[in-house]
């Protein structure tokens, strides 16, 4: 995986689409090595006295590379590369 940055603050302020397509990364306990793309926010699950919360990313496969994913791989966190 390399060396992880810091963390992002993302908050309703500098969050943007530009999150679309996003090349990830990640290490599945199961799987193993996995890459990934975002296809898409499902950024509006709550709004609360002008606070927006995102609630999830839908991360699919990158066009030409494999993308599978097994029981045991829950948890796995996916880095931005």
């Amino acid at each position: 995986m390399g060396v992880v940055d810091r963390l992002a603050d993302l908050s309703i302020e500098n969050i943007s689409l530009q999150l679309v397509k996003a090349r990830v990364r990640a290490y599945g306990c199961a799987s193993g090595e996995l890459y990934g793309r975002i296809w898409a926010l499902f950024y509006r699950y709550k709004s609360i006295g002008g606070f927006e919360y995102v609630s999830d990313l839908f991360i699919g496969p990158r066009p030409g590379l494999p993308f599978q994913t097994y029981p045991g791989d829950s948890g796995t966190l996916w880095l931005l590369e």
